[in-house]
């Protein structure tokens, strides 16, 4: 996380004199080396050892996963595990797959262009938008192509009784600068969260569609600078989530899996998820969608038929699938 954006806050001074010696993010700060070698560097801002050593402790207090005991961590898996049922798709094998596509999770959701990944994400945030009046969905929009014309779409066929105002919880903002600027709304949501408005409106989920475009730029092959400021940004998710118990869905695209993708439903498939191996073990569950060609000469144009397959989970059983199918795009509906 920017050190701007740290809360409690640094004094802005500190922050600067760090900017001026490269140091811009938490992972900086922590490993750029000990106190005694950092003093030397702070010359625009004198400051006391046992400050700094304080400065350090903060950060790494704050950057670090909170300790909890067994029972505490039992009481939050049931926790989890009983609002996982407020995200839900009403098809019940789909929503079988995950127990539900709430709780406490950061939630991968892969697959090619078409396979049906945006879709999924907008019936299940606006199935919870109509259906829960005190919440809301930040939904960050990085490659600028979210239509906004398929809400009042999908809305206009929902039975829930907030479904007049779920397009007015539903936050549409757009990161198109890259992960900071992502970062930076992430601080403004966690600080929002820390300090509730008057509205009564609680922010329930968070949807990144794509997360592939704010990380994979950064990421190489010679130099570990990119994976952590993946490792960051993926543990920055899983705090807000666990502390707020909220539910997030990172939308990620592919990369080649020649000759095929052993983990796919689909024997064909020459696709993996993208962001390389490591991904993997940043999130709590990776769902893979894949459309099906049925080659039915009755199926209906305005139709598709897909597949989800749980490629790893924490709290579920790996290896399981479904098929459902998705009408003008946007409907999801049961086989």
């Amino acid at each position: 996380m920017d050190l701007i954006h740290l809360v409690p806050s640094l004094p802005i001074a500190l922050v600067d004199a760090l900017r001026e010696c490269g140091i811009s993010k938490d992972m900086d700060f922590l490993f750029s080396g000990t106190v005694d070698d950092l003093l030397p560097r702070l010359s625009a801002y004198p400051i006391a050892r046992d400050e700094l050593v304080s400065c350090m402790a903060q950060i790494a207090e704050l950057a670090s996963a909170p300790a909890s005991t067994g029972t505490e961590r039992y009481i939050q898996v049931r926790h989890s595990r009983a609002i996982a049922l407020d995200f839900q798709t009403g098809i019940r094998d789909l929503d079988g797959l995950l127990d539900g596509f709430g709780g406490s999770r950061v939630i991968e959701i892969s697959g090619v262009k078409g396979s049906g990944k945006t879709a999924l994400a907008l019936q299940l945030a606006l199935t919870h938008l109509s259906t829960v009046p005190d919440s809301s969905i930040l939904w960050l929009d990085t490659t600028g192509d979210f239509e906004a014309e398929k809400g009042p779409q999908w809305l206009s066929m929902a039975e829930g009784q907030a479904a007049a105002t779920a397009l007015e919880r539903l936050q549409v903002s757009l990161p198109l600068n890259g992960v900071e600027e992502a970062d930076a709304l992430l601080a403004t949501l966690r600080l929002s969260l820390s300090n509730p408005l008057g509205d009564g409106l609680v922010t329930r989920c968070v949807v990144i569609d794509t997360v592939t475009k704010l990380l994979a730029s950064r990421l190489s092959g010679t130099s570990s600078q990119g994976h952590a400021i993946m490792t960051a940004f993926m543990r920055e998710l899983r705090s807000l989530a666990r502390t707020y118990s909220l539910t997030v869905y990172v939308i990620n695209d592919t990369s080649s899996a020649q000759p095929h993708n052993p983990a796919s439903a689909v024997t064909f498939n020459t696709r993996k998820p993208a962001l390389g191996p490591s991904f993997a073990f940043l999130t709590d569950a990776c769902l893979w969608l894949a459309k099906y060609d049925t080659h039915d000469i009755d199926d209906d144009s305005r139709t598709t038929t897909h597949v989800a397959k749980v490629l790893r989970s924490r709290t579920t059983q790996s290896g399981r699938w479904c098929t459902f199918k998705i009408r003008d795009g946007i409907f999801l509906q049961s086989c």
